[in-house]
């Protein structure tokens, strides 16, 4: 096994050129498959992965990029340790800094470009990997910092139904651990593809259901930092007329209060007719299945 990880990582760094590269990709998804090589996995090896998927993003190779994050993946869903080892972080950066290069978000929801360079498998795998990459909390900041989200909202107005699916996962496993995702989620037209999605019956019930479940969990947040703000407002003052908290209470209720106004500004921007009869119709749907069932 120590010879073969060496092989490998030398392989990623380049010793062959870029066909050598993408062979150690594959070596190590293949190694990745035993779970008693995942957990064995050098870090010399996983290292030689990272530096392989930003050769991947520099030289727009996009088949390197994907093997990389399969093999990525395959170690991530191993085991805990292999994931704890696994450097998430570089690898979600070199994911969404790819597909933002290839995809372009039109009003109508046409990806110009994505066609003719992206085949709907590799998109699928690295948004695939990227939702296994987020659980990492180094790789869930940096997808945050960096506006992830973006480069993946435009996918969902693809006409792949997996590609949707498999995007659809990967923003509800980055949304689902972070109330700052969910916010930046709504802030963009997210939520306009979102409903797209869940009031399309050209999806299926599991990616409709998704998409409906995410913008009522961000909306959700909306309406609760809304909730709070009265109380966390700057400023309030207690029955005596001082002021109610002291510094370090005030300096977290001034986080609380632009929360509240950020989720106004939100909540104002969005068209909620289309999203109340999504919410009806999902429900209307529900009791049908679940009443088909029972008979």
């Amino acid at each position: 096994l120590e010879t073969a990880c060496a092989r490998l990582a030398a392989g990623l760094r380049g010793a062959g050129g870029m066909r050598a590269r993408k062979q150690a990709a594959h070596g190590l998804w293949e190694l990745a498959c035993v779970r008693e090589n995942a957990g064995a996995v050098p870090l010399e090896l996983l290292d030689a992965l990272a530096n392989a998927a930003r050769t991947a993003v520099a030289a727009d190779e996009g088949e390197l990029l994907v093997l990389v994050a399969s093999a990525g993946w395959m170690l991530a869903e191993a085991s805990a340790a292999s994931r704890a080892r696994l450097p998430a972080a570089e690898l979600t950066a070199a994911i969404v800094t790819y597909l933002r290069a290839h995809t372009a978000d039109d009003d109508d929801g046409i990806l110009d470009g994505h066609e003719r360079f992206l085949p709907d498998h590799w998109v699928a795998t690295l948004t695939g990997a990227l939702a296994a990459f987020v659980a990492d909390a180094g790789a869930l900041s940096l997808f945050i910092g960096s506006h992830g989200e973006s480069s993946l909202v435009p996918l969902l107005g693809h006409s792949s139904a997996p590609l949707r699916r498999a995007t659809t996962a990967a923003l509800w496993a980055a949304c689902a651990s972070s109330t700052q995702a969910r916010l930046q989620l709504l802030s963009g037209p997210g939520v306009a593809r979102l409903l797209r999605l869940a009031d399309s019956l050209e999806n299926a019930p599991s990616v409709r259901h998704a998409a409906l479940l995410l913008t009522c969990l961000c909306l959700q947040d909306v309406t609760e930092a809304m909730g709070r703000e009265g109380a966390a407002a700057p400023g309030a003052r207690g029955l005596n007329g001082q002021p109610a908290m002291h510094s370090t209470q005030q300096g977290a209720a001034h986080s609380s209060y632009n929360s509240a106004q950020q989720g106004r500004d939100v909540l104002r921007s969005l068209e909620l007719e289309p999203l109340v009869q999504a919410v009806t119709r999902s429900v209307c749907e529900h009791i049908a299945n679940a009443r088909a069932a029972a008979t």
